[in-house]
Order: structure tokens, then sequence, then C-alpha cells
């Protein structure tokens, strides 16, 4: 809703109800196993929101949209799996992957603000520092870190897994902040005031359990806890 009110300001219906009708048919597919269609889906119906807005113009924020927003609700679900229990490995994978991602925001908040110093990307990003990058990298591979010690795998594996994912924490923050610079909006949406709407809360996460995701689907022994 926040992408499509944010980047097309004459929307009608149509614009609103294909990433719904799309997330459902996912769901839907997901449920069954049917991953390869979901994903399958997914692109159709991107592609669908093109042509209902080429008239408009914008054309391809609309298709972007569709996947910068279903793709990595389909990698929860697919990260996440079936087996129930707050002890199930596809749950410990998601929880790690929230952990590092909210570790990595809020303690680059503390480090920037704390710290300050050079700008890490002004001009997407003016408040992000190299201060708060790096306190969010470290104190994000302490938390991978106990995590895998609570886990019960190696720390050195867990604070190693962290990395990666607060980089793409970070990419998703600056790609989301770029999408607002370049459509000229100052917030996504208006649903949570003060913090700039939902998907400036999650943009991080969105990046990140999208690439493990991938990641664990190229090289499942990445996580050493096995079903």
């Amino acid at each position: 809703y926040e992408w499509v009110r944010m980047t097309d300001r004459g929307a009608g219906i149509p614009a609103f109800g294909l990433p719904v009708i799309a997330l459902l048919a996912a769901l839907c597919l997901s449920w069954y196993g049917q991953w390869y269609l979901a994903l399958v889906g997914i692109i159709g119906f991107a592609a669908l929101a093109l042509v209902e807005r080429l008239r408009r113009g914008g054309a391809l924020w609309a298709a972007f949209g569709i996947l910068y927003a279903l793709v990595p609700s389909l990698s929860i679900v697919w990260l996440r799996g079936n087996v129930q229990g707050v002890s199930a490995p596809g749950f410990e994978k998601f929880l790690f992957v929230v952990i590092i991602v909210v570790l990595a925001d809020s303690f680059a908040y503390l480090g920037g603000s704390t710290i300050g110093g050079p700008k890490l990307a002004p001009k997407i990003s003016p408040n992000k520092t190299w201060s708060g990058f790096i306190s969010g990298l470290v104190f994000a591979a302490v938390g991978g870190a106990v995590f895998a010690k609570i886990a019960g795998f190696e720390m050195l594996r867990g604070a190693v897994l962290a990395v990666p994912l607060v980089f793409l924490a970070v990419s998703g923050d600056f790609l989301e902040s770029w999408v607002k610079r370049k459509i000229g909006v100052k917030d996504a949406g208006s649903i949570l005031p003060g913090h700039g709407g939902l998907l400036d809360r999650i943009d991080s996460l969105l990046l990140a359990v999208t690439g493990a995701c991938l990641a664990l689907y190229l090289w499942p022994s990445l996580w050493p806890v096995m079903s």
C-alpha cells in the first residue's frame, strides 16, 4: 500500500489490488510447496502491474514495487518453513536474521549519534555515518556469536554469518532512501507517524531476509542446525 501511494499518486483500485492478489496467490502456492510457481507468479503480477501503469507513466516503479515487497515476503515464508515450534530450525534462521538487523540498526543509530564523524553516503542518506556503520557491525557480530552459543553451534560461525547480513541491511536502508529521493517524497507513508512509514521500519530487513534465503538455498550447510 505504501509503495503504491508513494510512487503512484493517480493509482486506482487495480494498482492497490494487484499486490494483494499477488501476495495471496504466492502464499497459497507456497503452502503447497510450489515455491518456483510462487516466485514465477510474483514476477507475472509484476509484469501485470507494469502494464496497468503504462498510461500513467512510471510503470517500472509499479513492477519493482511488487518485487520489492513480495519477494522478501516469500523469502520469509520459505526461511521459516512449516516445522512448528520456536526451536524449529526455520524459526531460528528467521529469528537470527531479525536479531542481526535490529542490532545493526539500533547500534548504528546509537554509535552514529554519539560518535558522529564522516558520513557513509551523504548523497543518499545524510544521517548515516561510518562510526554508526562500524558500531552496528560490531554489535551485530557479537549478537550473532551469542545467538550461536544459545542455538548450539560455533560462536565464530554466528559472528561471521552476521557480517553479510549487516551489509545487506545497510544496503536495504540505502535503497529505500534512494527511492524516496528519486521520486521526491520524505516519508514512505503515514501508518507510523514520526517513523517515516512502515517501509522505513522494515527496509533493512527486506534485503537481508532475501539475501539469507538465497544464500541458504544455494548453500544449506551455512546454517549448521539441521531439521
